[in-house]
């Protein structure tokens, strides 16, 4: 993001004579030149010099390609998601409007508000809320789909066809005009408060296992206090998923709700679509998961309720990360402890019926549920609490260990592979 209020786009500089890039049949060179409203800036070729357009490798060399100004329309980028050819972004100054450009000109291409349009997926008696309560928290995007994760709903729309593929018929200019003809809009709320969705929602229950201390790392006969080598099924703490007791269900069901009192916000953190872009999850400060598998079904007639499942981590939530198959993700908490889930175990263990791991290009998409053979590890945090702050019991939120939910799935690689059987 640049300092001047926009977004500037650069291209290795490898692909700029190798690759030509086409939009609508016509080749666009690069840089993106004047009068385009896209055209590169100054101050991106003056740092472009760094960058030889010619090179003998691909690694660490990018040209300027594009410059998108958004200093007299929607201000300073506070949010922004790419997923190629479509780049989309939020402003501060219209913290409910979604801009969509084709990375490939530098063209604004589609621009819809969050909540606007026909709303799909929540009962009669829902109704979105007011403007100052959407408080926009996370943003994604698939080839098919754009998320908008505010804090007291999650709204998914669908992507005109034509901004992702050259053969999908343009639509007319009155067709196109979203305020004219607003799109349907997919709303993952909640009707229940989120005491209530934490009783209902399926829970992380310890499971036994034979566990050692970490030995410290010694030089020269001398210990480190703050280095050790934990055995690989030590680093991960496992949890299998269990359904909320039938007691705490039911009480749920007869719970009076005070009358004239606001409701608690669902408290919407971050919304994640999966690498197959048919499943979204969302995660809330309250500690709760919400899975909705196969989500376009809501566009057939089909509610959110009909399709979710929820899981209680009991930890206020910060961030979510698939990994490159649906059947696991990363979870991070505002506690900085990072969960790995497994849905399907059985398709990660390497003594599968099979005999072997299966194929990813042979496997159909699973029918995925965390109701059945689904797991939960923890990462354990081995580190020196007199050394690295105080305890999190403590009221700290640092315990010792900092890293994102993506992070987390690279490098918890070999150990989760170890632990859980891969």
């Amino acid at each position: 993001m640049a300092k001047h209020s926009g977004i500037e786009i650069w291209r290795r500089a490898a692909d700029v004579h190798s690759t030509p890039l086409r939009r609508h049949g016509q080749v666009v060179h690069t840089p993106v030149v004047a009068p385009a409203p896209s055209a590169v800036r100054d101050f991106q070729v003056q740092a472009g010099v760094f960058a030889p357009v010619t090179t003998d490798t691909d690694r660490g060399h990018f040209v300027p390609h594009a410059y998108v100004d958004t200093s007299h329309d929607i201000g300073p980028i506070r949010l922004f998601r790419v997923h190629y050819p479509l780049l989309a972004y939020i402003g501060f100054n219209a913290p409910h409007d979604v801009v969509v450009v084709d990375i490939t000109s530098g063209d604004v291409v589609w621009r819809v508000s969050a909540g606007q349009g026909r709303v799909l997926g929540m009962p009669a008696q829902f109704t979105l809320p007011s403007a100052e309560d959407r408080i926009t928290m996370d943003l994604d995007l698939t080839h098919e789909y754009l998320s908008v994760c505010m804090y007291t709903v999650v709204v998914v729309y669908r992507i005109p066809a034509h901004l992702t593929s050259e053969e999908a018929p343009r639509p007319s200019d009155a067709d196109s005009d979203v305020a004219e003809n607003p799109p349907d809009v997919l709303v993952l709320g909640d009707i229940d408060t989120p005491a209530a969705r934490q009783t209902t929602a399926h829970l992380l229950m310890l499971a036994a296992a034979d566990r050692t201390e970490p030995i410290p790392l010694a030089i020269h006969g001398i210990p480190l206090q703050v280095l050790a080598t934990p055995r690989g099924q030590d680093v991960l703490e496992r949890y299998d998923i269990v359904q909320p007791p039938l007691s705490a269900q039911q009480a749920n069901m007869h719970a009076l709700v005070p009358v004239g009192l606001p409701r608690a916000q669902t408290g919407f953190v971050c919304a994640r679509f999966s690498p197959d872009g048919k499943h979204l999850i969302a995660a809330t400060a309250f500690g709760v998961l919400y899975f909705a598998w196969d989500f376009a079904r809501v566009e057939k007639g089909m509610q959110f309720s009909d399709i979710m499942e929820y899981l209680l981590i009991d930890e206020p939530l910060r961030d979510v990360s698939w990994d490159s198959d649906v059947r696991r993700l990363a979870v991070r908490t505002a506690w900085e402890d990072v969960f790995v889930i497994t849905i399907d175990s059985s398709f990660h263990h390497s003594r599968s019926p099979s005999g072997a791991r299966h194929s990813h290009s042979s496997t159909p998409s699973p029918r995925l549920t965390i109701t059945q053979d689904a797991t939960a590890h923890r990462l354990l945090d081995f580190s020196n609490r007199e050394l690295v702050g105080w305890a999190r019991g403590q009221g700290a939120p640092f315990n010792g260990m900092q890293t994102d939910a993506d992070r987390a799935l690279a490098r918890l690689g070999c150990c989760a592979a170890f632990a859980c059987g891969q």
